[in-house]
């Protein structure tokens, strides 16, 4: 579980996070969601963000960086 502000920044990490990306809690809150994101995915992913932020909802799939890369 996760929770980002307006700008796509973590405000929540659960500690689970750690179990699937190696990432700390702390080391991820006050970072970009899209620094773990890859970057073929990113313009999907900013889509989605939008639409959800006026309100729509989206289900969308991505990869995601783990801490070993």
């Amino acid at each position: 579980v996760y929770a980002l502000d307006e700008s796509g920044t973590f405000v929540y990490c659960s500690p689970a996070i750690e179990t699937i990306s190696s990432y700390r809690p702390d080391e991820v809150i006050g970072r970009a969601f899209s620094d773990f994101t890859h970057p073929d995915d990113l313009p999907a992913l900013g889509a989605a963000m939008k639409k959800a932020l006026a309100g729509g909802s989206a289900t969308l799939e991505f990869r995601v960086f783990d801490k070993d890369g």
